[in-house]
């Protein structure tokens, strides 16, 4: 029994040695992989930082070139200085002839029609044109259709019209409107996609409102647009451009006015 106690405490001695050992081990393991976690590896420093650095400046030189202006916009009219009188029949009457088609260009006393009148039905009687230019029917224009009195029938467009837009600005947003400022403006009743477009500049603006409050603006177009495809009842939506900002510009102003705030 005596001989079996020192054996019994070596092999305790043995075992606490073994699980020492291991402890050691164990730590020197998990510092190990704790350094190989925390590490950053040498690539990283070397191209990380210039590669953030290159793209932060990427993005601060695109948002300089990306254009974000500040815009308003309003309904437009166009509308011509060259005022145009349509032409009417005194009496209620019978279309007899018809000389002239849509669009034709006619000279000053040249014959459209001819009517008969209900009172003298063995009598002609005609429409002139007043002046020259480019005809365009208001009424129902066709051989037998009857006309009411005093009813317009036709105009007579000069050739070459100058056309411009005049918008209608409230009084809170005048102080943004200034003379030379870029209009895009997208007409919505315009059968004509070349003629849809058009760009112009602010001309001028009155110095006192209208009646109902507003102050007239008036838009020079600048586009070669066709005059032929141009009518001063066409409306449209008009962009104002009052500040040609850059995105950059747009973040730094936003920046300053909530820092200022």
């Amino acid at each position: 029994m005596q001989s079996d106690k020192p054996n019994h405490l070596i092999k305790q001695l043995k075992n606490i040695l073994n699980k020492k050992k291991y402890d050691n081990q164990n730590k020197e393991y998990s510092e190990n992989i704790e350094e190989i976690i925390t590490r950053v590896p040498s690539y990283t420093l070397r191209w990380g930082i210039p590669l953030l650095v290159g793209m932060l400046v990427s993005l601060l030189l695109l948002s300089n070139w990306i254009h974000y202006p500040e815009v308003i916009k309003h309904i437009i009219k166009i509308n011509t200085s060259q005022i145009t009188n349509p032409v009417s029949v005194p009496a209620n009457c019978l279309i007899t002839e018809i000389f002239v088609k849509q669009g034709f260009v006619v000279k000053a006393g040249q014959r459209i029609i001819s009517y008969k009148t209900s009172t003298n039905s063995d009598k002609t009687y005609y429409l002139n044109a007043e002046k020259s230019g480019e005809i365009a029917f208001i009424a129902i224009v066709e051989k037998g259709a009857t006309l009411a009195i005093n009813q317009d029938v036709f105009l007579v467009n000069p050739l070459n019209q100058k056309f411009f837009g005049v918008l209608q600005i409230p009084n809170f947003q005048i102080n943004k409107i200034k003379i030379g400022q870029n209009v895009l403006i997208n007409l919505t009743n315009s059968s004509n996609d070349e003629s849809r477009i058009l760009y112009g500049r602010i001309g001028y603006i009155s110095n006192e409102p209208s009646k109902d409050g507003f102050f007239n603006v008036k838009v020079d177009l600048t586009s070669k647009a066709n005059s032929g495809n141009l009518k001063s009842w066409m409306k449209g939506e008009a962009t104002i451009i009052t500040k040609n900002r850059s995105l950059l510009q747009r973040i730094f102003s936003n920046v300053f006015r909530t820092t200022k705030s």
